[in-house]
């Protein structure tokens, strides 16, 4: 962590509201690998290594009690921090040009650090400059550049940006976002769901019987089968009536050839 970053951190612990911890809390952890947790009174998560848990106000790691603020646990640093009273969200559009987050005063949005953050083109450029800078919960030591799209995030300083469905999240950690009200137009959340969302009115739609007595199913039918002896049975019937015919001229004493003529006449 940078100087500028230690005397940043170090100044907003001040603004910290003391005495017992209410409502709503998230539990910063910074290492190789960034986690935000929100904890609620009787909620547990395991994290990094760590049993968190929120009883009577105060949250727990491995029962070890922690305070407002900032926390040093097996050389990790983990903040809690009250979040209805020191965290500011904003929401702004996914912007269409060039979006800069450095401590210059043109930035888009203003930080403390040395870091420099460009995001163009559905790109981000992140030149950490010894700043502490995480990319996806990824900590970003040097230069790096990579897609911004939706689901992605990025923390620098005290911001935590989120790409959601369709806007920005800047969640500011102690103190408000300071942007460029030349350049930056702040929104109100976005909902994914309906406005009349959760009530919900279904058509109407035919209900099925529903029988309370006992069905009986029948056995099916076999399938019909293939005749046997087709082709006896299709030349039988022709040679037994040349046989009659040849037993009647043998009792009459006809003619064959007579016999054969007045049939074909």
């Amino acid at each position: 962590m940078s100087r500028d970053d230690k005397s940043f951190f170090h100044n907003t612990e001040k603004n910290l509201v003391s005495g017992k911890m209410l409502g709503q809390l998230k539990v910063v952890i910074f290492s190789e690998r960034l986690s935000i947790l929100t904890f609620m009174e009787g909620t547990n998560a395991e994290e990094q290594g760590f049993s968190f848990y929120m009883k009577d106000g105060n949250i727990y790691a491995d029962e070890k009690e922690l305070i407002m603020g900032k926390n040093t646990i097996e050389n990790k640093t983990v903040f809690v921090i009250e979040e209805e009273r020191n965290i500011f969200v904003s929401y702004i559009s996914p912007p269409n040009e060039d979006f800069i987050i450095s401590k210059d005063q043109e930035a888009n949005l203003l930080i403390c650090s040395k870091a420099y953050i460009l995001f163009s083109n559905g790109k981000v450029y992140l030149y950490p400059n010894d700043s502490v800078c995480y990319l996806n919960e990824r900590l970003i030591s040097s230069d790096i550049i990579s897609e911004f799209k939706q689901g992605d995030s990025i923390f620098i300083e005290n911001y935590f940006i989120e790409f959601l469905d369709n806007q920005w999240q800047i969640s500011s950690f102690f103190e408000k976002a300071i942007f460029n009200s030349q350049t930056v137009l702040l929104q109100e959340r976005k909902s994914i769901y309906q406005s009349n969302f959760p009530v919900y009115r279904r058509s109407p739609r035919v209900l099925p019987t529903i029988y309370d007595k006992r069905q009986r199913i029948e056995k099916p039918k076999n399938p019909p089968t293939k005749p046997k002896n087709a082709i006896w049975r299709a030349i039988v019937p022709p040679l037994g009536m040349f046989a009659l015919s040849g037993l009647v001229v043998v009792l009459m004493g006809r003619n064959a050839i007579m016999m054969l003529s007045m049939g074909g006449g």
